[in-house]
């Protein structure tokens, strides 16, 4: 039961932390974004003589399918299940149900990337 609780918090930690947020949604974004060639890792500072590009569609389309799918789904039975038990539970208990339904979406989303990069 430990191991669960380490990986809970590890997930808590990662999803609270803005910095790591961001990164997971870059790549997120790369993994999505299949058409386009993968850009060089970009630097800490940003680059001043090139103006800031403006989002087209589709990357607006991508981010918002990301927010969609990092948050709890309602039509995932699982989820649906832990939100009905969740007022039943003591307050520590809830929160790992909350970072539990986090790790549901995350792994949905996982899934997604897995079959939209084998060709699906």
């Amino acid at each position: 039961m430990s191991g669960d609780t380490d990986i809970g918090a590890q997930i808590s930690k990662l999803l609270a932390d803005p910095a790591a947020m961001s990164q997971i949604m870059s790549v997120a974004g790369q993994l999505m974004n299949t058409n386009a060639p993968s850009d060089p890792p970009e630097s800490s500072e940003p680059a001043p003589e090139s103006p800031p590009e403006s989002p087209s569609m589709p990357s607006m389309e991508m981010l918002m399918k990301l927010a969609s799918g990092i948050k709890p789904s309602k039509n995932d039975p699982r989820c649906a299940l832990l939100s009905a038990l969740k007022p039943y539970l003591n307050e520590s208990r809830r929160e790992r149900v909350d970072a539990l339904m986090q790790a549901i979406s995350l792994s949905g989303l996982a899934g997604e990337f897995l079959h939209r990069s084998n060709g699906g």
